[in-house]
């Protein structure tokens, strides 16, 4: 799985998004699609069955350079209603389909866009589904971010995924380990040697999990 935007980000784009009231949201439709195709990188893709059970993706892949299997899934075979895994494989939970979030849009053209408007709850509501579906590492999880496994041992919640999806996510935890490029990283942040020095990260990595993911850094170079 790939890196997912941070809460940070999505909660900006949502507050520029805001129509006449908090209420509700307003956005080009394409910037939707965007949006979640950058939700679903969190999502496993099991590349055997989608190739199987979709043949003619096959045939798309192999004329795109840039495409895989996972990545068709992400920006064209899920809004196409396509699913990324077979019901109940590794006992996983599949994304909500596109259509149910589709239906609550109301559509409109304006200055040659389409336009979206959709009731805040609503599509937060989505949002949450889709965490809900996501790949969450229960032991790193819960060895990473202490405070929250005291609060599933609880029993606030009944596991890491269920934490991250309603709470941790939005508090800009990370659902799995990811590799940072320690040298790249402390380069290019110049605040990381000072949050190491003051004692609030102990390497680039650790700066990055507990403080830069939520800011919106990068782990690695961009390619």
């Amino acid at each position: 799985m790939l890196l997912i935007p941070p809460f940070a980000l999505l909660d900006r784009w949502l507050a520029r998004s805001a129509a006449d009231s908090a209420v509700l949201l307003n956005f080009h439709y394409d910037d939707v699609l965007e949006v979640l195709s950058r939700l679903l990188l969190g999502v496993a893709v099991d590349e055997t069955w989608y190739r199987a059970e979709y043949p003619a993706v096959l045939e798309f892949v192999a004329l795109s350079p840039d495409e895989t299997v996972s990545s068709h899934f992400r920006r064209h075979g899920y809004f196409e209603g396509r699913k990324p895994f077979a019901d109940r494989w590794l006992g996983r939970r599949a994304p909500p389909p596109f259509a149910a979030l589709k239906v609550k849009m109301r559509l409109s053209i304006k200055r040659g866009h389409l336009d979206v408007r959709i009731e805040r709850d609503a599509f937060m509501e989505f949002v949450g589904q889709i965490l809900g579906a996501m790949s969450v590492d229960e032991a790193w999880y819960r060895s990473t971010y202490t405070d929250s496994a005291q609060s599933i041992d609880s029993g606030n919640f009944a596991s890491a995924a269920e934490h991250f999806a309603n709470r941790g996510y939005f508090d800009g935890l990370l659902p799995f380990d990811i590799d940072v490029d320690e040298d790249w990283y402390a380069t290019r942040y110049s605040d990381v040697r000072d949050a190491m020095a003051a004692g609030l990260a102990t390497s680039a990595k650790d700066h990055f999990i507990r403080i830069g993911y939520r800011q919106g850094c990068r782990p690695i170079p961009p390619p």
